[in-house]
């Protein structure tokens, strides 16, 4: 692997490790073994590092919509199931990234590369979820729903996911956003 692509992996794994507030540059270069200097190489300082590591989630997130069945039934079913393994507690992996958004959000506050950065995957989950429900409705698999409303509901379910782990919570909203999709959306 290239430097670039272990300082970004170096940088995840701080975040979790230490926090945003732990965060340095210093940290970072001690975790991939390597030095300050081949980071500033790469990366013009903290909040440049740090978005590009929102940057890279941003296209992660793509390609794993990318993947995703087109069909709307499986794939709101998917998406769902997304959220429902984040709100549950998926994978270590799916954990650390929630950890990461996390940590970033804070860093977001100081930065407005990383902002930009958020809301970018944040609109790409959205639009997403809203052209998956609108074709769906077209198609007479779901019900005559309001895609957008459907989209923000999904959206605040794992934000309150994200706070629950936060705080060391368990969340019944898991459950609710199933009903939801079933009870309210799907046919």
């Amino acid at each position: 692997m290239e430097a670039r692509g272990r300082i970004l992996d170096a940088s995840q794994t701080v975040l979790v490790d230490d926090g945003y507030a732990g965060f340095s540059m210093a940290r970072v270069a001690e975790e991939f073994g390597g030095s300050q200097s081949l980071i500033h190489h790469y990366f013009e300082g903290k909040g440049d590092l740090l978005a590009t590591l929102v940057a890279r989630e941003r296209e992660r997130t793509a390609d794993g919509l990318g993947a995703l069945p087109t069909d709307p039934a499986p794939r709101l079913d998917a998406l769902v199931e997304t959220v429902v393994g984040n709100l549950e507690g998926g994978s270590e992996e799916a954990e650390r990234t929630a950890a990461v958004f996390v940590e970033l959000e804070a860093a977001a506050r100081e930065y407005d590369d990383i902002a930009r950065e958020l809301f970018a995957i944040e609109t790409l989950v959205r639009e997403d979820l809203v052209d998956t429900v609108e074709r769906g409705v077209e198609a007479g698999a779901f019900e005559s729903v309001d895609p957008s409303r459907v989209a923000e509901l999904v959206l605040g379910a794992n934000q309150r996911a994200a706070s629950a782990r936060l705080f060391g919570r368990e969340s019944e909203t898991a459950d609710a956003l199933r009903e939801l999709v079933v009870e309210q959306v799907r046919r």
